[in-house]
């Protein structure tokens, strides 16, 4: 079916209202369109065969998001979707979607961010942190190894990737290595994450950050988490915001308190997201993508002894 059909009909399907405009947004993996009809605004998100494949994949979708709901009886805000006929998923056109109520807001990128914002970020995720919520959501670290030797002679003749993957290829085979022997230390304290948080899914009301986009909530090491984080909302891309990665460490800390957990163990495990995230795009040949995060990779790569020397000057005090 054509995509206005199948947007119309999902409208009429639940009495959404008469179709006035629809548009796509940006998203990475899965279609989402921002609806208006003569009823109201509505935000309608397409999963692909890929996210939702299965009766595991639709369940463990479920669970994220009835805990996301339980969030906001914490004081943290959230956007979850709309519970029609008693589900959040409905089934159309061999594919899973979801509904939700549209908010005016925006999103803010890092080069917007400001002390004040990077504050409440921190401290939400460390509230998150501290939470201690019953959930079968599954540990999301996986060892991985990537054969850089097949991708190199992939690359030969396309220059722009083969000399990224050729220039950092000994960084990032170090940083899956140590990710990898790391790994089983870092699952032995577990808490439950938002996990994708980054610019795209904060939406901010004024000052206010409002979390949206559960898909990848699971259980992780809470240090690992507030590492990849503390990068996230200080990363430039081609250069690091220090103040910034300090200042998350320092207000995260001063919610959730000090930890004893090997930092510098934590600091190789965070990035163990990004590098499966790595691996899809490897396979799925999205040269644009692999460059970028080979680059976002080696960053991180680069900086790992001055991340450490900043998370001990802020945890020692």
């Amino acid at each position: 079916m054509r995509k206005d059909s199948i947007i119309k009909k999902i409208c009429s399907m639940h009495e959404l209202g008469s179709i006035i405009s629809y548009e796509k947004e940006n998203s990475s993996q899965n279609d989402v369109y921002k609806v208006v009809t003569d009823k109201d605004t509505y935000i309608i998100k397409e999963f692909s065969k890929d996210a939702i494949g299965n009766y595991y994949h639709l369940n463990k979708r479920k669970k994220q998001i009835e805990i996301s709901e339980k969030f906001k009886k914490h004081g943290i805000q959230t956007i979850t979707p709309l519970k029609l006929k008693g589900n959040y998923f409905f089934l159309f056109n061999h594919k899973y979607y979801l509904i939700y109520n549209y908010k005016e807001s925006k999103i803010m990128e890092v080069n917007d961010l400001m002390p004040k914002h990077i504050s409440s970020l921190a401290k939400i995720q460390a509230n998150i942190h501290k939470l201690k919520l019953k959930t079968k959501l599954p540990c999301t670290y996986r060892k991985v190894n990537i054969d850089f030797d097949k991708y190199l002679l992939k690359y030969k003749n396309d220059s722009k990737v083969y000399e990224v993957l050729l220039k950092n290829r000994e960084k990032l085979e170090d940083l899956i290595s140590c990710c990898n022997s790391n790994i089983t230390e870092m699952k032995n304290k577990l808490c439950i994450s938002h996990n994708d948080y980054k610019p795209k899914n904060i939406l901010w009301s004024q000052d206010s950050p409002i979390l949206i986009d559960f898909d990848a909530m699971g259980l992780v090491n809470h240090a690992c988490a507030l590492s990849e984080s503390a990068f996230t909302f200080s990363n430039l891309e081609t250069n690091i915001n220090y103040d910034y990665y300090k200042l998350y460490l320092k207000e995260y800390i001063s919610v959730y308190g000090s930890f004893k957990e090997d930092y510098k163990k934590a600091l190789y495990v965070s990035m163990n997201g990004k590098i499966r995230w790595y691996v899809y795009l490897l396979s799925k040949n999205d040269k644009e993508g692999i460059i970028s995060m080979t680059n976002e990779l080696a960053l991180f790569y680069d900086n790992i002894d001055k991340f450490y020397s900043i998370y001990e000057n802020v945890n020692n005090k």
